[in-house]
């Protein structure tokens, strides 16, 4: 009866990706660096929405010239991030092209060094096929991450951190405000 095999990732498996990835592990530093940039800057604009909104509730004053200035500040950071998204997708579309280059030439490399008896007894061309589908959907791999991964993963650790420094800041308040009505004694 034969056995299915399971794709089973391991922390192995992350570390030989790891390795095969040297020649580019500074551009995707630097990529991680940007992506976390864009998407701390694409916070900036909900809360710029959310000043122009309190501007227009607020029943006591309101201040058309606040107001103008929220919004002339919201479009220009719109604009903003509009350039920063532009420089992080070519970064992107420059590093994946750079792999799609590289790897396919260095695996194959590693196989042309190996000895004469080896590629007699094995399907060489067999192999080669399949060192581009691995190279193909270690492609997929690192665009998913680039694209969808990291920057959902960067959202989520500025929420968290936003919401445990939020939270932080509110005990602190209530503490402060309990202490102060605490007879001194």
């Amino acid at each position: 009866m034969p056995t299915q095999t399971q794709n089973v990732i391991t922390k192995e498996f992350w570390q030989k990706l790891w390795l095969l990835l040297k020649p580019f592990h500074k551009k995707m530093i630097t990529l991680a660096i940007m992506i976390s940039f864009f998407e701390l800057l694409k916070l900036v604009n909900p809360y710029f929405m959310k000043l122009i909104i309190d501007t227009i509730t607020d029943q006591d004053k309101f201040e058309f010239i606040r107001l103008v200035s929220f919004v002339c500040l919201m479009l220009a950071t719109d604009v903003f991030v509009t350039l920063v998204h532009y420089f992080k997708d070519k970064k992107i579309f420059d590093f994946l092209i750079l792999i799609e280059y590289y790897l396919p030439i260095d695996l194959q490399k590693k196989l042309i060094s190996l000895s004469l008896g080896y590629h007699e007894q094995e399907n060489t061309g067999n192999k080669i096929m399949k060192v581009q589908r691995g190279v193909d959907r270690l492609t997929d791999l690192l665009t998913n991450a680039s694209w969808e991964f990291f920057p959902t993963i960067t959202q989520i650790l500025f929420t968290l951190c936003c919401i445990s420094i939020g939270k932080s800041l509110w005990f602190l308040f209530l503490l402060s405000r309990y202490l102060l009505l605490l007879p001194l004694g």
